[in-house]
């Protein structure tokens, strides 16, 4: 599903505040994407939380079993200059996102999660972190 970039021009990394979480808790994902080439860059907004989850862009796993992305999916035109985001060399951009409804993260269990980059995008995936429902 994910492609990544030829250049390595983006770093993703996921983070959450809480390792453990108790049942029916929200789960916050944060997500930082910074520009570790030497010149300005631009990736685009489509397939990204910048956007808010739109599409299944994140792969949740419980307990070893893959969890299907429930949310809806948007389709879009193809994006315009406004749906870029441009990064400095170094810069970084942040945003927070919420995955209980798309992803249906309430059951008790050990859970594992990794964005997933995609062409359109021009992200590469993330890191992964685990957490757990208690």
């Amino acid at each position: 599903m994910s492609q990544k970039n030829t250049v390595n021009t983006f770093e993703v990394t996921i983070s959450t505040i809480n390792k453990q979480l108790n049942q029916g808790e929200e789960l916050f994902i944060i997500i930082v994407v910074k520009n570790i080439s030497d010149s300005s860059a631009k990736f685009c907004k489509y397939h990204t939380p910048f956007e808010g989850i739109k599409n299944e862009i994140f792969e949740v796993v419980k307990n070893g079993k893959e969890i299907s992305y429930q949310g809806k999916l948007k389709k879009r035109s193809p994006p315009t200059k406004e749906d870029y985001i441009n990064l400095r060399p170094g810069q970084s951009k942040t945003c927070k996102v919420s995955l209980n409804q798309e992803y249906n993260i309430e059951n008790k269990g050990t859970y594992r999660i990794r964005f997933l980059g995609s062409g359109i995008s021009q992200l590469n995936d993330s890191n992964e972190i685990t957490f757990e429902i208690r």
